[in-house]
């Protein structure tokens, strides 16, 4: 539904940017409004490849340049990291645990 109402809406939009991964793509492409999607999942999945050569034009950022290894040949126009402090993430400590 909620993609059915971005498609409907997308004339108000400059831009549109995604965070459900692949499963914008196909509506994505028909729009006449500039896109992106930020990934967020697994990348090393071997059916991703297809998908990922099929819409090659659709442009994605990546949340780590790790996170790429396993498909190079997505249409990369970014990485853009989380941004969460480096001392959130030490072992033994829990992220949700971190206060600012």
């Amino acid at each position: 539904m909620q993609l059915e109402a971005v498609a409907r809406r997308a004339h108000e939009f400059d831009i549109i940017h995604c965070h459900l991964d692949y499963f914008a793509f196909p509506i994505l492409r028909l729009l006449d409004v500039p896109s992106l999607t930020t990934l967020h999942g697994r990348l090393d999945l071997p059916e991703l490849a297809p998908l990922y050569r099929h819409y090659s034009d659709t442009p994605v950022v990546s949340i780590s340049d790790s996170q790429r290894e396993p498909l190079p040949e997505a249409n990369y126009v970014a990485t853009i990291h989380h941004g969460l402090p480096q001392q959130a993430l030490s072992q033994g400590r829990a992220a949700a645990t971190w206060r600012s």
